[in-house]
């Protein structure tokens, strides 16, 4: 999206907002009700869309959920209007997960088909991975496995598609774990077992902490499945 034609004043908000989200709480909200109050003030659609959904990230990663889903919530049509759709997408998909921490699958469902739309009419490939990864791990949860195979296979199309991003093998991991848990669940261990070995091929040297912890607790519940006492205990 190109703000370039917003004065120096505007610009420096929009930046601070880019530089400080995800760092800076206090300092991304106040840039952001600088520009929400400005862009009131000239009736912008482009920079309400952009200061509601930053909000509502900030209030996502300070766990604030009624701050959250107000800003995301106002956000929606503004980011359609103004054709913000990677912004749409990203926001839908934080409404979900958020829903779904609080117990409303259905809710969280319908949101991230909404953010899958958007992926797929204006082909946001990036955001279209993360996207089809979470609603393969919902319909996991969901006990629907034939489904979660479904999307997490659409995941990882897209992913070979788009393989230069910096998220490669972090996403490749949670396909890998999401379609073994998939037959996990089924009890078809073998074919567990077989994307568990993919995900060490592909991934080993490329896990970062967290991404270690949930191969090795994955192995694990497989090993111990499969009788393999002692391979799971090393």
């Amino acid at each position: 999206m190109d703000f370039n034609a917003y004065s120096s004043e505007v610009l420096e908000w929009l930046e601070g907002v880019r530089k400080n989200r995800g760092v800076d709480a206090e300092k991304t909200l106040m840039l952001c009700k600088n520009i929400r109050d400005y862009a009131r003030e000239q009736d912008d659609e482009k920079l309400l869309g952009y200061a509601y959904y930053y909000s509502g990230e900030t209030y996502y990663l300070l766990n604030d959920v009624d701050k959250l889903f107000r800003n995301l919530s106002c956000s929606l049509p503004y980011l359609e209007h103004s054709r913000q759709h990677g912004l749409l997408a990203r926001a839908y998909n934080i409404l979900a997960i958020t829903s779904m921490n609080r117990g409303n699958a259905p809710f969280a469902m319908d949101y991230y088909l909404n953010a899958r739309m958007y992926c797929e009419k204006y082909k946001l490939y990036d955001i279209g991975i993360i996207i089809n990864i979470n609603i393969g791990m919902l319909y996991n949860n969901f006990g629907e496995y034939r489904q979660a195979e479904k999307y997490l296979e659409q995941a990882y199309d897209l992913l070979q598609k788009n393989g230069e991003i910096p998220e490669y093998y972090n996403y490749l991991l949670n396909i890998y774990i999401g379609l073994g848990n998939s037959c996990f669940y089924q009890e078809e261990y073998m074919q567990a077992q077989e994307y568990a070995l993919r995900a060490k091929e592909a991934c080993a040297g490329h896990m970062g902490e967290l991404e270690q912890i949930a191969f090795s607790c994955f192995e694990a519940r497989l090993c111990s499945a499969m009788g393999k006492k002692e391979e799971r205990d090393r």
